[in-house]
Formats: structure tokens, sequence, C-alpha cells
């Protein structure tokens, strides 16, 4: 939500898994005064081909914490969509981190809760830096 707040021309894109998340979150938007219908819910798709070509028109994956992204990552970073993340120190909760290490892209890894949200804004300021 800070990121919302702080980037005005920005949306946050989830996959729907339930109409209560849904609810919940955009009722959380309209408490922060940001508008709920920058929040975009993406119902599964079929096919595999559609999931990935979202990744195509996004700009940057926020990687969700404490359970990381494992396929999830693998998919957007094979689709060119750049993917931040914070690391711990759970198996769980390191495997993008590894995965982005691997691909020698250790600037999209994060430590602290502060460092990840300073790092994202960084980054929707900074959009040319993403396609470095």
């Amino acid at each position: 939500m800070n990121l919302l707040y702080e980037i005005k021309d920005s949306i946050l894109w989830l996959r729907k898994s339930d109409n209560l998340s849904v609810i919940n979150l955009k009722k959380e938007a309209e408490k922060r005064n940001i508008d709920p219908d920058r929040i975009i819910f993406a119902e599964r798709l079929e096919k595999k081909e559609q999931h990935l070509a979202r990744y195509k028109i996004s700009d940057l994956g926020l990687d969700t914490f404490n359970y990381n992204g494992h396929t999830t990552t693998s998919d957007a970073l094979w689709s060119g969509l750049p993917v931040l993340t914070k690391t711990g120190k759970s198996f769980a909760s390191r495997v993008a981190a590894s995965i982005l290490n691997s691909l020698d892209l250790n600037d999209l890894i994060t430590t602290t809760e502060k460092e990840y949200e300073e790092k994202a804004l960084y980054l929707a300021q900074n959009r040319d830096e993403i396609l470095k």
C-alpha cells in the first residue's frame, strides 16, 4: 500500500485466489486513500502461454515474503520481468534470492523490509534502471 501511495501511476496486479481477499484488499486501499481500482485481480488462465504473456506487460515483479516465489519467479524472469525479493533465513524465503544470484541479478535481492520498499520505490521512479 505504501508503494501504491507513493507511485501515483502504479497498479498492483495479483492473482485472484478468492473473493474475500479481493474485498479485504480493496477496503484496505480505500482506508489509505488509494483508489481500489488500482489493485487488479487476475483470473487463472488455462494456457501457460497466456499466463506468461502477462509478465511481458509488467514493469517489476514484487516477490512475496516469507514464502518466496519459486516457479513464479522463474516464469517471470524467463519472460523478461525483473523480480525484486527480500531474502530470509528459511529455505522458502531464500529461493528467489538463489535464482536471482545464479543470474547475477544481486541488485534485486534485499534483506530488510525497509530496503525492499526503498528499492521498489527507486526502481519505479527510475524505470530505465530496470532495463539495465
